[in-house]
């Protein structure tokens, strides 16, 4: 009995610490705007799980938004969240990278403790080793090396991918999972680019939305839960994620024994090459002489690369999701598609309306929905009273977290004309948008080091695909696709299904 009451007793005490750290948060914070709180102790819990049910977190945000200005902030439990919408800010957190990190926690860094990309691949990591191997990748995503590319991209574009369509469409025409479709396709582009045999593209692609699918990011700490991975009726994630980074491994080790032995053909450029010798060169500043160290280091940039090609294909689907509803736009891009010839790299820039429709597409629903930043240890108390300085606010919050959102900036009335309208005509040649108001790629030093790589293969994939087939979207009336708007990389609601038509079919 005097066990179970002491144990009480440190129990009550353990959440009243708690609950008195929490409310003295938000008092020591009441300085700065934020939307009315739930509770002093759970903060806005509440409002947000509300808003994840009906999947309005984007809506719920810009609401925030309109209402408290560009920054502010928000409570969970414990937790406090800076918001910014604030260009400056942002261009802030873009171009501090040793102030303002990418957080190492996320879902997309491990499962459970199974690794996933870790926290050094080239597009997750921070410190000295990222910048090294940004640097040496540089060149090789430089928009001047998509000359050089683009032969390999066009010469396997139509000798597997035509192939695989013919496949998969037949030769009457058939309605097709259109995301599992743009998702090879986009998986066969990077096996042209050196991440060949054992990644078979289906296999990957099957792969990586299987990972996607299950990683869900309800707040800035939530991890795949236990019981929804030992719930599924197929393989567990854990066991995919273990075979899709054992397949990498098996790219690497066959491309550096091409290496050594001087087999790899001299007229092409493989991306995988690259990394190794980016890999090796992070090794060497680290110390860590051991291959199998190195190839680990290799394998993360792989699967990154792998997931991130997702994010070509959630852009590809929202396009045609947001053109069935614009029809003569559509009719329009199309008609460009297939009367521009695209033998080079330098044919894609004939493209006009077809970037301009892809622009304005990653404007409406950017592939990245919202980012996450941490301060640095060192950084998190700059003042004597213990406050950090951040968006002309002094911040009482040890490891606090600064979140930024890249579709409400990108529907923000103050930088755009009638925003929730899609409207290519307004990406003129001369039309330049507010610094860091669009963002799909990020930008600054952290931007998207694939971007020039990215628009490539749209325009590519797009400009083969009008020429072959006319593309009717079917969506389920009931239940169309959606954008989920409780994860930040985007993820789609119910199946977007289209008819494709071969073009000699009528």
């Amino acid at each position: 009995m005097y066990l179970l009451l002491t144990l009480a007793v440190l129990v009550g005490i353990y959440f009243v610490k708690r609950s008195w750290k929490s409310v003295k948060q938000k008092w020591d914070n009441r300085h700065i705007p934020t939307p009315p709180l739930d509770g002093w102790i759970v903060g806005h819990v509440y409002t947000l799980n509300k808003a994840r049910e009906d999947n309005a977190l984007l809506d719920t945000v810009m609401e925030w938004r309109k209402k408290l200005g560009k920054n502010y902030c928000i409570f969970m439990n414990n937790s406090m969240l800076m918001f910014t919408h604030d260009p400056v800010v942002l261009k802030e957190l873009a171009t501090s990278i040793n102030v303002y990190r990418k957080a190492s926690d996320l879902p997309n860094r491990a499962i459970r403790g199974q690794k996933l990309i870790g926290t050094n691949s080239i597009l997750s990591g921070n410190g000295k080793n990222w910048a090294i191997k940004r640097k040496h990748m540089s060149h090789f995503f430089s928009k001047t090396n998509m000359t050089a590319l683009f032969p390999q991209c066009k010469e396997h574009l139509d000798r597997q991918i035509v192939s695989m369509w013919k496949e998969k469409v037949g030769e009457k025409g058939s309605v097709v999972d259109f995301h599992d479709l743009m998702a090879v396709t986009y998986i066969h582009f990077m096996q042209a680019l050196g991440m060949d045999d054992p990644l078979e593209p289906q296999k990957v692609a099957d792969m990586t939305f299987r990972i996607l699918n299950e990683i869900s990011i309800k707040d800035t700490k939530t991890m795949l839960s236990y019981k929804k991975i030992t719930e599924m009726k197929a393989q567990s994630v854990i066991e995919i994620v273990k075979e899709l980074r054992q397949d990498s491994m098996d790219v690497v080790k066959k491309i550096s024994k091409d290496m050594r032995s001087g087999e790899q053909l001299p007229d092409k450029q493989s991306m995988v090459a690259d990394l190794i010798d980016a890999g090796r060169m992070t090794g060497k500043t680290s110390k860590l002489l051991k291959h199998s160290q190195v190839f680990e280091k290799v394998v993360d940039d792989i699967v990154t690369v792998c997931l991130v090609t997702d994010n070509l294909v959630k852009q590809t689907c929202t396009l045609f999701m947001i053109l069935e509803k614009y029809p003569r736009i559509q009719e329009r891009m199309f008609k460009e598609l297939r009367e521009v010839e695209v033998e080079s790299n330098s044919d894609l820039r004939n493209l006009k309306y077809t970037e301009m429709c892809l622009l304005e597409g990653m404007r409406m629903a950017p592939a990245l929905l919202r980012g996450l930043r941490t301060v640095s240890q060192r950084e998190n108390a700059t003042n004597a009273d213990g406050s950090h300085n951040f968006a002309g606010y002094k911040i009482y919050s040890k490891g606090f977290r600064i979140a930024y959102n890249h579709y409400v900036m990108h529907h923000d009335e103050e930088y755009w004309t009638d925003p929730y309208t899609f409207n290519p005509d307004r990406w003129t040649e001369d039309f330049v948008p507010t610094e860091f108001s669009y963002t799909p790629f990020w930008a600054g030093s952290r931007g998207c080091i694939g971007k020039h790589l990215a628009m490539m293969l749209m325009k590519l994939t797009l400009s083969a695909l009008a020429k072959r087939y006319d593309v009717e979207q079917r969506f389920d009336k009931e239940n169309p696709p959606e954008i989920n708007q409780n994860v930040a990389p985007m993820k789609l609601k119910n199946d977007v299904t289209c008819f494709l038509r071969p073009r000699e079919v009528q």
